[in-house]
């Protein structure tokens, strides 16, 4: 189903239970809510979900780990685990969350890696298990693309059984392909075992999610460290390892990045968008933007990037 707001949360359970006690499991859902108080949605037992927005901001937790997520990435969560979100700026924030139908994930996989004549003999073989990385990802024009397909169909979303599996299929083949990066990503970090490289990198992405979370904050490496649940020197090795660069180098181009954001709006003061993004001055801000693009910050106004 497509909707606009959020279900009431005792609905949502009980819908949910019977669908489980007929078989079902759970519906494949999308929320583009805009919704006008705060939203605090707590310990969902969901399926394979995805959290966006097209505008503002929110926050998912799983567990201990606790994440903000803005407009430029997403955030997985699996099947059976526990969720909560939570909307802080009503009024400013517009979700698009992604809730796949039972089965769906392991559907793709079976038939991406299963020969056609397996495929042919036993149609209805059961897929695999998938289980995505719990992390922010960065949002791709794929990812962008599959997104405005399912806005256009919107009216058409809950009435067309066919549509709707076929576009959330294709949103999730990428999704497999950007799970199988990360993975290929997992196995250049410099560990023997595999079970030990899926650690590692698991434990890093909480820090890069952190970064993420956090990044106008002064961050220090014992903080980001401990997130991960390394010392500060085992820390620092893997994570030059698996970025090419240390934490510090990363929280820059972040922060110069989300600055070049703000910027194109048009809307705030240099001085104001150095500060939100976590620069001391709006001086440090356009001397460090200019070292890392060769242009000063007006130079991103709407007005200049069209001349």
């Amino acid at each position: 189903m497509y909707r606009t707001d959020f279900p009431e949360l005792g609905w949502l359970k009980r819908e949910v239970n019977r669908r489980f006690a007929d078989g079902n499991g759970w519906p494949s859902v999308v929320i583009q809510a805009r919704p006008t108080v705060a939203v605090h949605r707590p310990d969902i037992r969901g399926p394979l979900s995805l959290f966006m927005n097209l505008r503002g901001s929110s926050t998912c937790a799983v567990a201990q780990h606790r994440v903000r997520i803005e407009t430029d990435t997403y955030f997985l969560t699996n099947a059976a685990e526990h969720y909560t979100l939570d909307i802080e700026e009503p009024g400013q924030t517009e979700t698009f969350n992604i809730h796949f139908g039972e089965q769906l994930a392991e559907t793709v996989l079976r038939d991406s890696t299963t020969a056609e004549a397996t495929l042919l003999d036993d149609p209805a073989r059961p897929g695999a298990a998938v289980h995505f990385f719990t992390k922010l990802y960065s949002k791709d024009a794929a990812l962008e693309a599959w997104v405005r397909q399912l806005q256009a169909h919107a009216a058409d979303f809950n009435a067309h059984s066919l549509l709707r599996d076929q576009l959330l299929l294709g949103l999730l083949a990428h999704l497999l392909q950007v799970h199988r990066q990360t993975q290929r990503q997992a196995a250049e970090l410099p560990a023997t075992k595999r079970a030990t490289q899926l650690e590692i990198f698991r434990r890093l992405s909480w820090s890069v999610d952190y970064l993420h979370s956090y990044y106008p904050r002064d961050l220090s490496l014992e903080e980001l460290a401990q997130v991960a649940c390394l010392s500060k020197f085992h820390y620092l090795r893997l994570f030059r390892a698996l970025h090419g660069q240390t934490p510090y180098a990363y929280l820059r181009e972040l922060r110069l990045r989300k600055g070049q954001e703000l910027l194109r709006t048009g809307q705030l003061p240099v001085a104001d968008v150095a500060n939100l993004v976590g620069f001391e001055s709006s001086s440090a801000f356009g001397r460090a933007l200019y070292q890392s693009t060769g242009r000063w910050p007006m130079a991103f106004r709407p007005g200049a990037l069209a001349n």
